[in-house]
């Protein structure tokens, strides 16, 4: 797991859209290079990577973020109706924010 507080979170984060990509690539950089085991119905498609954050040009021409993280889920959330469905969120691992993602 990866551990934050409000404070972590930089003062200048004041949308959910950074908030995300600032989520995204702490744990890209966290988590780089390691992959898991992916199948979408009866096809096997291999390893995927946990996470990914790349820049891209779209095709007209702005620049963007891609970040994807695949985050397990406990499987209670299927039938605990109490909880929001990112409170089932799994950990990826025991890391550290980094210090620089703190400002």
């Amino acid at each position: 797991m990866v551990a934050i507080t409000k404070p972590d979170i930089p003062d200048t984060i004041t949308t959910l859209e950074q908030l995300h990509a600032w989520s995204g690539l702490a744990l890209e950089n966290l988590f780089r290079g390691q992959t898991y085991k992916e199948t979408t119905g009866d096809i096997d498609s291999g390893l995927a990577p946990l996470t990914d954050a790349s820049i891209v040009t779209a095709a007209d021409k702005s620049v963007r973020l891609i970040s994807r993280t695949s985050i397990e889920l406990n499987p209670s959330y299927q039938s605990d109706s109490t909880k929001k469905l990112w409170e089932f969120a799994e950990p990826l691992g025991d890391a550290l924010l980094p210090n620089s993602y703190k400002s």
